[in-house]
Order: structure tokens, then sequence, then C-alpha cells
């Protein structure tokens, strides 16, 4: 198939990971097809290590990063890399999108990995198929869109009226799904993809000085103070400048509770849905500890005896007798380890629909 002679592109100093589907629905030609499209836009492109870096990641049932963005930082080892990547099926039909953003924020994006903090993030999903696990889907998307990151997907589908973009879409980005819904249509769909991905550059803002801090709550637990900057350009990304509009520092009082005290015991983990195991009470911080959650438990009402920690950021308050319907999951499923915490450095805080539940002790 012959795709346009493409103009070289603007960008001077971003980090892009290309994610393709190689889930078995798309079969070898259209994952072929991904992998020119990826390598039609990467050839266009200022590659070095002080330049635009270039990453890919496939996914299916299960993600792959095969080309880290500090692998390569010549043009021509990059596109012999991209060719070399191998379509590996498995048995499962529908990719696992939500698993694919898991890595990519985990793994893919990391700074071992070649990712740069001051550098603006640009990830392009390239499918035919729709997400299996929505809740999930919808969990990691909603942390990708918390990230100073320019999104766009390629579909190539017929099916694009059944495909679920919502899934990849920023709420003031009203164009960042390109569909070619035939074959034929791909080389104009790429050219399209490509102009999209080139005016990032023309559309990033810059910020304003920071606000002042935010005072410390007094009490015996854990909070956090914050400020914030505005960004001066008015574009259509969610995220315009490069970097984030708000700085955290952690607050952290070293005393115990002295009107409720307390000790902690690890029950186990379990599986968690939408009606959750602990609907009473619950609340969310993005450096969630042990502690933390047992005094927000706590001062909800004292007759609390469990509490549940998922995804490092949600903590949820229950009495015990939810516990009798709940379903046990293997313990690796709570893989995530809660932040740094002067008492508890390494306890666990669940994972992707899964908690971390704790006995209250008082």
């Amino acid at each position: 198939m012959a795709f346009y002679l493409f103009p070289a592109c603007a960008l001077q100093k971003f980090d892009i990971l290309f994610i393709l589907d190689g889930s078995v629905s798309v079969g070898q030609k259209i994952f072929n097809l991904q992998k020119e499209v990826v390598k039609n836009i990467t050839e266009n492109l200022s590659i070095s290590d002080t330049g635009v870096r270039v990453g890919v990641e496939v996914f299916n049932n299960k993600t792959t990063l095969n080309v880290p963005l500090n692998k390569f930082s010549d043009q021509t080892g990059l596109m012999k890399a991209i060719s070399n990547i191998s379509y590996q099926p498995t048995g499962i039909y529908s990719p696992n999108i939500g698993q694919a953003i898991d890595i990519l924020l985990e793994i893919a994006l990391s700074p071992s990995n070649g990712n740069r903090p001051d550098v603006h993030d640009i990830v392009v999903f390239l499918t035919n198929g729709q997400a299996p696990d929505q809740s999930y889907t919808q969990i990691e998307t909603s942390l990708i869109h918390s990230k100073p990151i320019s999104v766009f997907t390629l579909l190539i589908s017929q099916y694009a009226d059944e495909f679920e973009s919502d899934f990849f879409s920023l709420p003031t980005d009203t164009d960042h799904l390109v569909i070619a819904e035939t074959v034929d249509m791909l080389p104009k769909a790429t050219k399209i993809l490509q102009q999209k991905i080139c005016k990032v550059k023309s559309d990033l803002g810059s910020w304003s000085s920071w606000g002042t801090w935010s005072s410390c709550v007094s009490g015996c637990h854990v909070s956090n103070r914050y400020r914030t900057r505005k960004c001066f350009k008015d574009n259509t990304y969610l995220h315009p400048c490069i970097g984030n509009h708000a700085e955290r520092k952690q607050c952290i009082l070293h005393q115990a509770c002295a009107s409720v005290p307390f000790s902690m015991k690890y029950v186990g983990c379990y599986v968690d849905s939408e009606t959750r195991i602990f609907p009473s009470s619950q609340t969310k911080d993005d450096e969630m500890t042990w502690r933390y959650c047992a005094n927000f438990c706590l001062r909800q009402d004292r007759n609390y005896q469990y509490m549940g920690l998922q995804y490092l950021t949600s903590c949820f308050c229950g009495y015990g007798q939810e516990l009798s319907g709940a379903i046990k999951a293997t313990e690796s499923d709570c893989n995530r380890t809660c932040p740094a915490d002067p008492f508890h450095p390494t306890h666990p805080c669940g994972g992707t629909w899964r908690m971390s539940v704790v006995r209250l002790l008082h």
C-alpha cells in the first residue's frame, strides 16, 4: 500500500509512544499496516536523545513494551526495530486496552525507560477493537487523563460506530480520533493523524507563576498542602502546557489520635466491584496510607471495624458484616504499595478492582 510522502514534522522535543493492537481480531495484515503507519510518521521526526524519542508498545490480553523511549537515538535503528516487531496474538479475541494504559503509565512512561519529566508526552493508540472490560478501561483512562499527555487514536475498523471512543477522549479535544473504515482509507487517515500530532507544539501554552501553598489541616492524620498555577493559552488539548498545574507536599503529624487509639491488622485481598464491598464511607488521596485511611474512617464513625484500600488512592470504611459475601482474591492481585508512610512503609494499597482489607482494632 502506498502512503503519502509526508513533509518533515515540526516537533523538536517530545516523547511519543505508539500503542499497537496485537489482538486476534486484528490479523497479520492489519497489524503490519499499523507498523507501516508508525514508520511513516516516525521517519519524518527528528529522532535523537535530546530531540524526539519514540517508543512502541503492543497489547492484546497481555502488553509488551517492545521499544522503550531510550532504546534508539537514530532513525535507522528505530525503523528497523519497528519493522521487526512480530504479531503474536493469543486466544483472547478482544484487546485489553485497560492493561495497555496501565503498562503505559507504570512502565513505558517511566524515567528508567527514557521518559523525560520536562518534555511533553504524546500517546497514539492504533486499534480496531473494543475494550472487553469497560470498567477497567475507564479506571485506567481516568488516570491517563490526569496526566499532561496528548492522546490520539487511529481506529482501523468498519465498525467504528461500535467502538467506545470516549475511552480515549479528552474533554476539551473534539477531534482526537481518526478513523479509517477501510484499508484503502488508511493512507489518508495516517496523513490526518500526522498533522494532528505535528501541531501539538503550536498548541502548547506557558505557565503563570506558582500560587501560595495551602495550609496543612491540623490533626493526627496525613494530609497534603497544595499550590497551583495557570496555563495561558487557549487550545484544544486538556493539558496544553508541559508540566503539572498543581504541586503537592505532604503534611505528616507524628502523633496518634488520642481520642481513638487503634492498631491495624491485615485481613487479605478481596475482589471489589462498582457496588463496593464497603459502600458507606469513602475518600480519596493521591498519597493514601493505612494511617490516613484509618483516621478518616474512625472520624466518620468510631464503630467502623474495617477499612479497605484500593489502587493507591482510595479508602473505604466498613463494619465487618459486608465481608460475608465478599470474594477473596489472590494476594498478588493487591500489587499496589502505599506511598511512603513513616509509620508503615510497605503496606499494600490494593490493585485494579482489588481491595486490601484491614481490621481496625480499637
